[in-house]
Formats: structure tokens, sequence, C-alpha cells
């Protein structure tokens, strides 16, 4: 079985990593922000840590995470641990490569000492609502920028 492995966005990729955002639908598109966006803004905040998601040397997703460091200790902005953006290209969904990246995720924070993953999602008939708590999410009640806060504990 292929595994997935995630990559710096370089000047090299940059162009297929942003294309990925075309290839979803327009619902789809209501849910996250364009790649090039979250590119722009993970290359401008010292917590963001970004990669693009590749099947071998096919690009077939994206995510950015907030990681907590000595400037979001010192101003107290974005202290958690928290998956900020994550999309898969359309025809590779529902084939568990989003399952397979957000083990790596948790493998990151579990690394890093962190005790959970939050994350926000919108709701609606097309939402990855669903697959976050299918993969052990719990919905937090909250409500932040329209987006329905969830969070996931880490085992140790």
């Amino acid at each position: 079985m292929k595994k997935l492995n995630y990559r710096e966005i370089t000047k090299d990729n940059l162009i297929e990593i942003m294309k990925l955002s075309d290839t979803l639908s327009d619902e789809q598109k209501r849910c996250v922000a364009p790649n090039v966006v979250s590119i722009a803004q993970g290359s401008v905040y010292s917590y963001a840590y970004y990669r693009g998601i590749y099947l071998e040397d096919t690009p077939v997703g994206f995510f950015m995470l907030s990681i907590p460091n000595e400037e979001t200790k010192r101003t107290g902005e974005d202290d958690e641990f928290f998956l900020w953006r994550f999309m898969i290209a359309k025809e590779y969904q529902h084939k568990h490569f989003g399952t397979e990246a957000l083990d790596h995720m948790v493998k990151i924070g579990r690394e890093l000492g962190h005790k959970t993953l939050g994350t926000s999602c919108h709701i609606g008939e097309v939402s990855p609502y669903q697959f976050y708590l299918n993969y052990g999410f719990e919905d937090t009640g909250k409500v932040d920028h329209g987006e329905q806060v969830l969070l996931l504990t880490i085992d140790a």
C-alpha cells in the first residue's frame, strides 16, 4: 500500500498545491480557504506549520497546523495545538487519505507533548463535521467565527 508523505511548500511545488483548491466542489470551497490564502498566512505567522500532502509524487492535499511557540506564549495568541486548514483534493477523498494525514498530525502533536488537537468546521449539507467526529473529535458546543469547535484528545 502506498503511503503518504508531507512536503514543505517551495517554489517548485507552490503552484501544484495552490491548484488543489480548484478540485473542490463549490460547496466544499465554502468550507475551507483556498490553499493560496493558507500559504500566505502561514508564511507570516511563526506558529503556522503547513505541508503539501503527497501520494508518492502526486499532490493530494494540504494541511496547516497552529503550533504554539515562544511568540504565542508571550502574546497569548493562538496558544493551542490547532488544525487550522485541511483539504484533500476531490478525486482523492473517501480513500482514507484524510484519516492517514490526521494520524500524521496527531503524531506531530504527541511528539511535541500536546494533549489535545482542536479544529473547527462549517456545519452544513457538505461539511467535514462527520469525518472529524468519526475520527474521534468531540463537539465542544462552542462556535467560533460561525464554525463548530471540535476537540480531539491525544493519547500519551
